[in-house]
């Protein structure tokens, strides 16, 4: 059992103590806490003086900030998505043909490998001290994908925000900073950052809840909805700027990110930074609060996996896994290795779904790190997990690969333009467990997600033109196609070369080795 250790003032008190009499050491204990008490009220007002100065100075800065003459800057055409190839159809291997023993061999020579994704940044302190104890909070509650939140917002806030049409936004901006309540500002930023905390909202939900409570508190005032959802990106330590169209009278949000955010328009500012709007802007007379504030810094839009929602459980997704051999036809397994009734929860996968398409700057193969990258939700894997290990706790690593390939091969393949009638974008592994169907780049991030989890095995997505499959650095020797870089042998492993074993690579017709691009997730 652990034992707190005394301190040397606790022991001091408690010698002197024991060497009193009775009334001396009630004497020396009311004295003590009286000096105890007065020292602490001392210590709180003066952290709670230099709290106020310096909130005050931020706000003074804002204000100054936000007076300076905006510039007006070209906006920049939208980046397409890269790698937009025809598909590879998938390849089924033959049901009552054995299946050939994996060719030991390089895909390529002199591999090209891509960089390895860059881990996010830990959510920004807010610029703003938050409050401890609120005197009088009061609670303003919205939803944001589903979720309820409670944030301290003083409706003087509102108040303080000017009206929609504005022959000046920058101008009305700069004097609302002079009008809001210092205090209540303090609360509401406080509030904001407990609830992004308790519910581990990465940078882009924390956009979102901003956005979405804005929407709610304001609901028929768009400029104060900027005003409001800037302030509080600001607050919590995100790069933002404003832009305005006085002919229309409208004040805008720019979100500064680290990556390049595909099909938006967007401005460069302070040399080479990129920022998003989010929305349409005019293409004449829109200006720019062009200057940094602070040392504020860049938002990713890279989810975790790991944000906390409120439940709402979508429609099971059966899933049964034949390790037959051979395979039973049309993934009808009589009697299945292992079956699982998965539900997602449909406010998670409203938020996925509106998570944008990004790429790292400079490595168009980033288009699918992003959702290799994200972890696996905690209602999958407490649905998942727990049986999965106990099933592959028996198996070698080549065995229990072989058994996650068959797995992920059990969600049918369909296009996205056949699915969802939409362009293609690739699933976060929530969302390959949770709809009925996928294609080969969602199940080689979903497979790759699983390998990593469950077996601690390096792992790596593998480019083909139209076609991505997945490969895994085992830590003894396997046979098949392979993969040398960075020290280690990856091993080819396809989860749309369906009833094929790790190893396997898709014919030279299918796909062309030639051009194979290997993508570390590590």
């Amino acid at each position: 059992m652990n034992r707190l250790s005394p301190s040397p003032l606790s022991l001091l008190f408690i010698v002197l103590a024991l060497s009193m009499t009775r009334a001396s050491a009630d004497d020396f204990l009311k004295d003590f806490l009286r000096d105890a008490t007065e020292d602490l009220a001392a210590f709180r007002d003066k952290a709670l003086s230099d709290q106020k100065a310096f909130r005050d100075s931020v706000l003074g800065e804002l204000s100054q900030w936000l007076s300076q003459p905006w510039e007006p800057k070209p906006m920049e055409p939208p980046v397409p998505v890269p790698h937009n190839e025809p598909p590879v159809p998938p390849v089924v291997m033959p049901r009552d043909e054995p299946a050939p023993a994996p060719e030991t061999k390089p895909v390529r020579d002199n591999p090209v490998v891509a960089p390895s994704p860059q881990p996010a940044p830990e959510p920004p302190r807010p610029v703003l001290p938050p409050v401890p104890v609120a005197p009088s909070p009061e609670y303003f509650t919205f939803t944001s994908y589903g979720t309820t939140y409670r944030v301290d917002a003083s409706p003087s806030i509102r108040k303080a925000l000017p009206g929609c049409t504005l022959s000046s936004p920058a101008k009305a901006l700069a004097e609302s900073m002079d009008r809001i309540d210092g205090d209540e500002l303090d609360r509401l930023v406080s509030s904001f950052i407990e609830e992004a905390r308790a519910h581990r909202l990465s940078d882009w939900a924390y956009y979102k809840l901003t956005e979405h409570f804005a929407e709610a508190f304001v609901p028929a005032n768009t400029n104060a909805r900027k005003m409001l959802q800037g302030l509080l990106m600001l607050s919590a330590g995100y790069d933002v700027r404003f832009g305005e169209a006085p002919a229309i009278g409208r004040l805008y949000l720019l979100v500064g990110t680290r990556e390049l955010i595909l099909n938006k328009n967007y401005y460069i500012l302070d040399g080479n930074k990129r920022f998003y709007p989010f929305e349409e802007t005019p293409d004449k007379g829109f200006s720019i609060s062009a200057d940094k504030f602070g040392d504020n810094r860049l938002l990713t839009a890279q989810p975790s996996g790991k944000e906390i929602f409120d439940a709402k459980a979508g429609a099971p997704h059966e899933v049964s896994v034949c390790t037959h051999d051979p395979h039973c036809p049309g993934n009808r397994c009589s009697s299945p290795a292992a079956h699982y009734s998965l539900k997602g929860n449909l406010n998670r996968m409203e938020f996925l779904s509106e998570c944008p398409i990004f790429l790292v700057p400079g490595n168009e193969n980033s288009k699918w790190t992003t959702y290799a990258m994200t972890r696996l939700s905690d209602e999958y894997e407490q649905q998942l997990y727990p049986s999965l290990r106990k099933l592959l706790g028996g198996m070698s690593k080549l065995e229990a690969a072989n058994f996650l390939m068959k797995f992920v091969e059990t969600f049918e393949y369909k296009l996205d333009s056949e699915m969802w009638g939409v362009a293609d974008r690739a699933f976060f592994p929530d969302e390959t467990l949770h709809y009925p169907y996928r294609d080969c780049e969602d199940g080689a991030i979903l497979f790759t997600r699983l390998v990593r989890d469950l077996l601690g095995l390096p792992s790596a997505l593998v480019y083909y033109p139209g076609h991505l499959a997945a490969a895994v650095a085992f830590d003894s020797p396997v046979n098949g196609a392979y993969i040398n870089a960075r020290g280690r042998r990856y091993t080819i492993c396809d989860p749309t070369y369906f009833y094929a074993d790790v190893g396997m690579q898709m014919p030279p017709d299918k796909v062309d080795a030639s051009q194979a691009i290997l993508i570390p997730l590590d």
